[in-house]
């Protein structure tokens, strides 16, 4: 699959033997950000609307996430963030915030409708070193309206025609690349009644999009092409909007589903946290806590000495140790098991509920810098103090 990613970056770039589209044709606003290829008739009338529209958005979608004049209004409430993968998008992270430039690579008539598929790649260059980057290939809508032009997002349209299955408080939309397990939605349900008694709470409806794998996953939201999408062979997302993204090959995904219960009972929780009760509860991509818990005993046994925990408290920078274990994740997952343990959920709670830096909040539960390496590592000596014997 990297060799097919690859090969579409090659193509891309080569298309783009783009060109601006200037203010005389009527085709852009006040800049000249956007680029486009010269496969789109730009002297198309709707084609034009397309553009102008598209440059309208460019430049305002920066300013909010929660509203632009250029956006589909029902999308707001559907997705709640519809573009967020787009925010910022062309900052480089090095200090260039318009580094890769958005190229129009393609608009695509849906039949019988007034709509477009627009294709938009981001593309960063330096001329002096010879180097071209894709950054991504990301689908939208365009649609025609009395007022306008509007843009929404791709997932819509790309499920349209998914299966839809309806299992207690989750809507399964099912790849037809797959045929949906029913003991694994079976299962599913049983994990949510455990998580109801734990949080003592109500049911969260979850709209849950199950993938065959992150390059499908990928493709729903409405990429044709991220990094991200060839370098795992599963994984998942919980975005706004109670959705669920599966990308693997299964209906089954407690991980994600403890993210968008914490994100309504504790939405300021800390990253670390968040992640590490959702390992706790709900394991990691293809396997459980205990699988991960025994790797990452085996980790610090291989590794200790030079092991210090305090190096990987931050769960979006981590290291996978025998590509399936994020150690990040690990070591909240194990601060949780030991904070229940020792002192119960409702101190767990205490601490999603904080506001506080994340030491001042690990020095409630007896840890710190100095001993936190050594606490884990007597922990996992320990038997599992698994959430199924939580009350």
């Amino acid at each position: 699959m990297r060799n097919i990613g690859l090969l579409c970056v090659f193509l891309i770039v080569g298309a783009c033997n783009r060109k601006h589209i200037d203010s005389a044709a009527n085709c852009l606003a006040d800049s000249k950000r956007l680029l486009v290829s010269e496969v789109v008739d730009v002297k198309t009338a709707d084609h034009a609307l397309i553009i102008s529209a598209l440059e309208g958005f460019l430049n305002t979608k920066d300013q909010s996430l929660c509203q632009n004049a250029h956006w589909l209004e029902s999308d707001f409430k559907q997705y709640v963030y519809p573009y967020l993968d787009l925010y910022k998008i062309e900052d480089d992270g090095n200090g260039d915030k318009n580094f890769y430039r958005p190229s129009l690579m393609g608009l695509v008539k849906i039949k019988n409708t007034e709509r477009w598929m627009v294709k938009l790649a981001f593309i960063g260059s330096r001329p002096l070193e010879g180097q071209q980057t894709v950054k991504a290939i990301y689908n939208l809508i365009a649609e025609k309206r009395e007022s306008g032009m509007v843009f929404s997002k791709y997932m819509s349209h790309y499920v349209q025609d998914w299966q839809t299955l309806q299992r207690g408080s989750i809507t399964y939309k099912i790849s037809p690349l797959k045929t949906a397990d029913e003991a694994e939605m079976h299962r599913q349900q049983l994990e949510i009644t455990k998580l109801l008694q734990f949080y003592d709470t109500q049911a969260i409806p979850i709209a849950y999009y199950s993938c065959i794998n992150p390059k499908e996953l990928m493709e729903v939201k409405g990429y044709d092409y991220s990094p991200i999408m060839y370098i795992s062979e599963n994984g998942g997302m919980a975005e706004k909007g109670n959705i669920v993204l599966s990308g693997n090959n299964s209906e089954y995904y407690t991980h994600e589903i403890v993210h968008q219960y914490n994100a309504h009972l504790y939405p300021d929780s800390a990253p670390f946290f968040n992640e590490g009760l959702a390992t706790y509860i709900g394991g990691s991509g293809a396997y459980d806590y205990a699988w991960h818990r025994a790797k990452f005993k085996k980790f610090v046994a291989e590794y200790y000495p030079n092991f210090q925990a305090e190096d990987f408290t931050n769960p979006y920078i981590s290291y996978d140790y025998e590509g399936e274990t994020a150690i990040a994740y690990l070591i909240p997952a194990v601060v949780c098991e030991r904070t229940v343990r020792l002192y119960g959920k409702q101190k767990l709670f205490e601490i999603l509920q904080s506001k506080a830096d994340l030491w001042t909040v690990l020095d409630t539960v007896g840890l710190n810098k100095a001993n936190l390496t050594e606490e884990l590592t007597a922990e996992l000596q320990r038997p599992l103090h698994s959430f199924d014997q939580l009350k």
